[in-house]
């Protein structure tokens, strides 16, 4: 006998949008009273120190526990954008892998040209001790990222399944967000005391796990098995980064980007993607008291 039970999609996108609301306030009042812009430490810890921790910790354990207690009334279903809205959100998602391949080789170029001759240090290995070979690493896996998300919408315009042919391209997806969290790793000592370094890697970890089912479910290579899991993670991404880009930008059109912490500025990936997330999620929804009257 099915199921008739229904996925709680309304539930995932009030506590995302919920999420949201109070967070970037929350942060953009850190930013202005409690943020150290030199070291991005807390100058001091009040109450939305842990109104940030608590809300974080809700939306992630909400949305893990939801998905996971409804996998089974979770039907697997193609994205039911339209083929124009589909392949737009996958071309929004190309262009914020781009501008990070851009911002990464970019950055790679520059340490080359840093470089002064020492007895017994190599250029190679003075680019890699800043961290360059994970940045170039990173750009590579965006720029592959940027090729899959462009084919993805080709074949989307043209209402053509190509997922299952970009396998290989797919890996570069989850990479990317291992590179970047390497890459935070080795910029940041303290990852608790560094408030954006704090919601940045939260966001970069559910942003990995996230596109790690989405390929794996575009690819066709779990017969749908982790279907449920994008949902589980991908409301805590998009929630997480939106928190870390928002206020960013609110900081740069007041006129106080000298608040931002070094490294930790504007970058169109934090919200192109979540964009890209969302639309998915939302393709991917369906109202099944519906479909039964029908």
């Amino acid at each position: 006998m099915k199921n008739s039970k229904s996925y709680p999609f309304t539930a995932s996108f009030i506590a995302m949008a919920v999420g949201i609301l109070l967070l970037c306030p929350l942060r953009i009042y850190q930013y202005f009273k409690i943020l150290e812009p030199q070291t991005g430490f807390y100058s001091k810890i009040d109450f939305s120190v842990y109104a940030m921790y608590a809300i974080m910790l809700f939306v992630a354990v909400f949305s893990v526990a939801v998905a996971f207690a409804n996998k089974k009334n979770l039907e697997i279903r193609k994205i039911s954008l339209s083929p124009v809205a589909g392949g737009f959100a996958f071309l929004l998602a190309a262009f914020g892998f781009v501008t990070d391949a851009v911002k990464c080789f970019t950055s790679f170029l520059s340490l080359g040209q840093d470089y002064t001759y020492k007895f017994d240090q190599t250029k190679l290995q003075y680019i890699s001790q800043q961290g360059g070979l994970i940045v170039l690493f990173e750009g590579l896996f965006a720029l592959l990222a940027t090729i899959y998300f462009v084919v993805m919408a080709i074949g989307y315009f043209s209402k053509k399944n190509v997922g299952y042919k970009l396998r290989t391209f797919a890996l570069a997806l989850p990479l990317w967000t291992v590179a970047r969290i390497l890459m935070k790793f080795k910029t940041t000592i303290s990852f608790i005391n560094v408030s954006d370094l704090f919601i940045s890697l939260f966001a970069i970890g559910f942003t990995m796990l996230y596109l790690l089912y989405f390929a794996q479910t575009a690819s066709e290579v779990d017969d749908g098995e982790s279907y449920f899991k994008m949902f589980a993670y991908g409301i805590p991404a998009v929630v997480f980064s939106l928190a870390c880009f928002i206020p960013r930008v609110v900081l740069l059109v007041v006129g106080r980007s000298d608040l931002l912490c070094t490294g930790y500025g504007v970058e169109l990936c934090d919200v192109l993607i979540p964009v890209m997330i969302i639309a998915t999620l939302v393709g991917r929804s369906y109202d099944r008291s519906k479909e039964n009257k029908a």
